[in-house]
C-alpha cells in the first residue's frame, strides 16, 4: 500500500483489510505491523508520570485551494395532495397514514409482565378517621436503599504523538518521528450520588425508570375494609327566634330590627348515612269497630180513617217514583254524535244540483218527440193484454179529446194508416149485446144487455212484430168521472165514452168480453187481417141524441200500434182514430 509522503510516519488505514498500521519514517522504509491492540483496563492503575512537552513546531503550511462550487440541485414540483396526478405516497402532511418511506415509525411499547417490586407495594390513601371527618394527612413512603455506584470500564487507547499537531494530515518537514505513545492513566470513576426518587401518591421510583419504565406498578392495591360506621345521634337544627308582632302605629318597626341583625345563614346539614335495613315486626291485625246502627227512618204518620185506600197507594208510591225518574234523568247517556252539519249540508246542495240537472236534461235535453201526431202515440200505461204489468187505470196527463188529423179520420169503407197497422171502417149496426166471462178457460154467459149501436173494422198487421189492437181496457165502462176512457161517441156537442165492460173485473184471472170479441185476447201476427168490433155505451141518451143530431157522428176508437223511439228507448205507445158516419149509415136503426 502506498502512502504520500505527507502521511510518512503516521498512522494509516489500509483501505483493502481496514487495519491501522504506521507508515515508515522515510521514503522506502518498512512499514510498521497493524496497530497494537488497547490492553485491557486494570483495576487499579498506577499513576504515569506526564510526558515531557513536545518540542515547537512551526505550523504547516496549508495550501489555498478555490472554493467549490456549490451544488445546484433541480427538485421537480410536487402535485398537491388533492390533485388527480399526484403519487399516493405523496402526502406530506400524513404522518402515520401515508405508504412508503413518508410513514413514522409507530414505536412498540415493552411487554408488560413487572415482577415483584423490590420498594413493596406503593402505599395508598388510608381510610378516615371518620365517616364525616376530614381525610388523614398524606404519609410519604420511607425512602429506598440507594444502590450502589456501578463501575463502567473505560477502554485504553493511545494517544499518538502527532496528536498535538490539530490537523491529522499535517506533514513534519523536519524528518522526525513521532515520539512513542505513553500510556494514559484511566481516571477511577467518581462517585456521584443519585438523587431521591419523586415521591407521588403512588411511590414510584425515578430509578427504576432507566432499567423498566414500568417496574414500579405492582397492581392497584387491596381495597381497606371500611370500618363500621356509627350512626349518629340526630341533632334537631335550632329554631329562629320569633320576630315580635309590629305595633299598629309603626308597621315597619319589625323590618328595622330585623334588618339591623347580620344576616346568618343557616347550617348546613350533615351528610345522613343510609340506614341498614332492618326487619320490623308486622303490627297485629285490629279489629275494626262494628258499625253504628242506621237510625231508623221515622214511621209514617197514620192515616185518618176518612182517608181513601186507594189515595194512600198513591201516597206510598209517590216518593219512591220520584228518585227513579231522577236516577233515569241522572244516569241517561247522551245521545251518539249524528252527521255533522257540513255533510248534511253536502248532501242537501248534492240532492238540489242532481234535481236541477234531471229537469234540465228532461225538458231542455231531453231529446225530440216522435214527428207524428199526439194523438197518435199516446202512452200504452194500461190495458189487458200485452205488456201484462199494466193493470191499473192510468189517467191521461193531456187531453184526449182534442181534434184529430185528416190521416187519423176515415169514412165507411175508408183506410187509415198509423203504427204499423191498416185499419178499415166496415159497418155500424144497432143490435143487443150478449157478455160472456171467461174464467180460467171456462165460458160462462153474463146476461144480455138492450140494444146498443157496434163499430166493426178491419185491422191489417203490416209491422214486424205480433200484439192485440184492441184492448177491453179502452172501451171500458166508466166507474167515476174522473175515469174516462179515449174511446167514445160524439154526437153533436154530446159524448158518450166507454162501452158496456167492466174492467179491471172483480173476479181474478177472469175476462168479460162480448160475443164478438172472444178472439181479442189472441195477437194479431204480422201480415194477419182480423175483424174486431167496438161496443157503444147502452144508454138511452145516446139513441135520442142520434135521432136528434144523427146528420154527423164522429167514433173515436184508442188502438194499439207499434211501439216508438224516444230517447233511444223503444216506447209502446197507442193511437186514437175517427170513423165518420150519419144517421143513415146504421143499420137496424
Amino acid at each position: 500500500m502506498g502512502v504520500g509522503i505527507e502521511l510518512l510516519g503516521k498512522h494509516v488505514r489500509c483501505p483493502h483489510c481496514k487495519q491501522v498500521v504506521l507508515a515508515p519514517a522515510t521514503p522506502g522504509g518498512a512499514a510498521g505491523g497493524p496497530a497494537a491492540a488497547p490492553p485491557q483496563p486494570q483495576a487499579a492503575p498506577q499513576p504515569v508520570p506526564a510526558a515531557p512537552p513536545p518540542p515547537q513546531l512551526s505550523p504547516p503550511v496549508v495550501p489555498v485551494l478555490p472554493p467549490m462550487p456549490e451544488p445546484m440541485f433541480n427538485i421537480m414540483p410536487k402535485e398537491a395532495a388533492d390533485s388527480i396526478l399526484s403519487e399516493p405516497d405523496e402526502s406530506d402532511d400524513e404522518v402515520f397514514g401515508s405508504q412508503g418511506f413518508n410513514r413514522m415509525p409507530v414505536p412498540r411499547l415493552p411487554d408488560l409482565n413487572p415482577g415483584p417490586s423490590p420498594y413493596g407495594p406503593a402505599p395508598g390513601y388510608g381510610p378516615p378517621a371518620s365517616p364525616y371527618g376530614a381525610p388523614q394527612p398524606y404519609s410519604p413512603p420511607p425512602p429506598p436503599p440507594q444502590p450502589a455506584p456501578v463501575h463502567v470500564p473505560q477502554p485504553y487507547v493511545p494517544a499518538p504523538a502527532a496528536a498535538q499537531n490539530g490537523d491529522p494530515f499535517s506533514f513534519d518537514p523536519s524528518g522526525h518521528s513521532a515520539p512513542a505513545p505513553q500510556p494514559v492513566v484511566v481516571p477511577a470513576p467518581v462517585h456521584v450520588p443519585v438523587p431521591a426518587a419523586a415521591q407521588g401518591p403512588q411511590g414510584l421510583q425515578a430509578t427504576a425508570l432507566d432499567v423498566n419504565p414500568f417496574g414500579g406498578f405492582d397492581g392497584p392495591p387491596a381495597p381497606p375494609q371500611p370500618p363500621q360506621h356509627v350512626r349518629p345521634a340526630v341533632v334537631a337544627a335550632p329554631l329562629p327566634a320569633p320576630v315580635p308582632a309590629p305595633a299598629p302605629s309603626n308597621p315597619w318597626a319589625g323590618v328595622e330590627s330585623q334588618g339591623a341583625q347580620p344576616f346568618q345563614p343557616a347550617p348546613a346539614p350533615q351528610p345522613y348515612p343510609a340506614p341498614a335495613h332492618q326487619q320490623y315486626p308486622s303490627p297485629a291485625p285490629q279489629p275494626y269497630p262494628a258499625p253504628a246502627a242506621a237510625a231508623p227512618f221515622p214511621a209514617p204518620a197514620p192515616a185518618s180513617s176518612s182517608q181513601n185506600p186507594a189515595r194512600q197507594d198513591e201516597d206510598r208510591d209517590a216518593p219512591k217514583a220520584q228518585p227513579r225518574a231522577q236516577r233515569g234523568r241522572a244516569g241517561a247517556a247522551p245521545a251518539a254524535g249524528g252527521i255533522p252539519k257540513p255533510v248534511v249540508y253536502g248532501l242537501a246542495g248534492y240532492a238540489v244540483l242532481a234535481t236541477l240537472l234531471a229537469l234540465y236534461g228532461l225538458f231542455f235535453k231531453g231529446g225530440e218527440a216522435p214527428p207524428e201526431h199526439p194523438l197518435s202515440t199516446i202512452p200504452d200505461s194500461f190495458g189487458e193484454f200485452d205488456p201484462a204489468q199494466r193493470k191499473k187505470v192510468s189517467l191521461y196527463r193531456f187531453k184526449v179529446d182534442g181534434p184529430l188529423p185528416p190521416s187519423q179520420v176515415a169514412s165507411l169503407d175508408g183506410t187509415i194508416n198509423v203504427g204499423g197497422l191498416e185499419i178499415q171502417p166496415v159497418r155500424v149496426e144497432r143490435r143487443t149485446l150478449e157478455l160472456f166471462t171467461d174464467t180460467k178457460g171456462q165460458k160462462v154467459p153474463s146476461g144480455r144487455t138492450d140494444s146498443t149501436l157496434v163499430l166493426h173494422l178491419k185491422v191489417k198487421n203490416n209491422s214486424d212484430m205480433a200484439f192485440c189492437p184492441l184492448d177491453p181496457a179502452f172501451s171500458r165502462k166508466p166507474t167515476a168521472a174522473a175515469d174516462v176512457p179515449p174511446t167514445r161517441l160524439v154526437v153533436g156537442t154530446k159524448e158518450f165514452a166507454g162501452g158496456p165492460i167492466v174492467w179491471p173485473s172483480s173476479k181474478a184471472g177472469s175476462r168479460m168480453y162480448e160475443r164478438e170479441q172472444e178472439k181479442d185476447a189472441e195477437p194479431l201476427k204480422p201480415g194477419e187481417t182480423r175483424e174486431y168490433s167496438v161496443c157503444a155505451p147502452v144508454k138511452l141518451d145516446l139513441m135520442n141524441a142520434i135521432k136528434k143530431d144523427g146528420d154527423r157522428v164522429v167514433w173515436r176508437v184508442q188502438v194499439r200500434r207499434t211501439p216508438v223511439e224516444y230517447n233511444g228507448k223503444s216506447v209502446p205507445v197507442t193511437a186514437i182514430v175517427g170513423v165518420e158516419f150519419s144517421r143513415a149509415d146504421i143499420q137496424n136503426f
